[in-house]
Parts: C-alpha cells; structure tokens; sequence
C-alpha cells in the first residue's frame, strides 16, 4: 500500500474541483453563447425575413425571352412575400431592391430583380 503524504491528497483534491468546476464554467458560457446566438439569429430573421426574401437562385421566366430559363438569379421579393420582412425599413428597402435593373440592353439584364444566367 502507498501512503501519500496529506499535503498531495488535499492539492490533488483542489485540482480535481478546480478542473471540474472549470469544465462546468465552459459548459455554461458555451450554453449562454449558444443562447444568444439563437436568440440573435431568431431576431434577426424575424426582421429581415430570411435569406430567400433577399435573394434566390433557380429556374424563372424571363419577359425580356418571353420563354422561361434555366438558371437565373433574383432579388428582392414581390410585395406578396415583403410582408414576411418584419423591419418597416428593410420592407421598403428590399421593394426598391427588387426593381433595381443591372445596367445593359440585352436579355440577361432586360428585367428588373432578374439576372439570367443560362437559357
């Protein structure tokens, strides 16, 4: 049997509650950090309505053509969809956003909130 001194059990003791309180202190500010996080994203959709109101990427009509397309990207929501932007600003600004037209004449740049990648 060994005997260790009382000395080293008391500091092993200190350590192992020091570590442990450590791993305990970690865990809550890892838990608040994930806390405000969500929190922050949760508002921050809330108020500008999430990525697909701003911009979208797939498949459309293109009026510039007068047939649909394959692969185009648009901005901006119909008026429809900015009522799911919560800021009154950001509503107002995306509706301008939307009828922003990319300087040029022909048909990828022909319509406005549109940018037409492929036919």
């Amino acid at each position: 049997m060994i005997l260790f001194p009382i000395s080293a059990l008391k500091s092993l003791a200190i350590a192992i509650a020091m570590s442990v309180f450590r791993l305990d202190l970690e865990n809550n500010l890892l838990r608040f950090i994930m806390y405000l996080l969500h929190s922050c994203s949760t508002s921050f959709i809330n108020a500008t309505g999430g990525l697909k109101q701003w911009l979208r990427y797939g498949p459309s009509y293109s009026h510039g053509l007068g047939t649909k397309t394959a692969k185009l990207l648009r901005w901006g929501a119909s008026p429809r969809y900015a009522n799911k932007i919560g800021n009154n600003y950001l509503r107002q600004f995306n509706q301008w956003f939307r009828n922003l037209k990319l300087p040029g004449s022909n048909w990828r740049v022909n319509d406005s909130g549109h940018f037409h990648v492929k036919k």
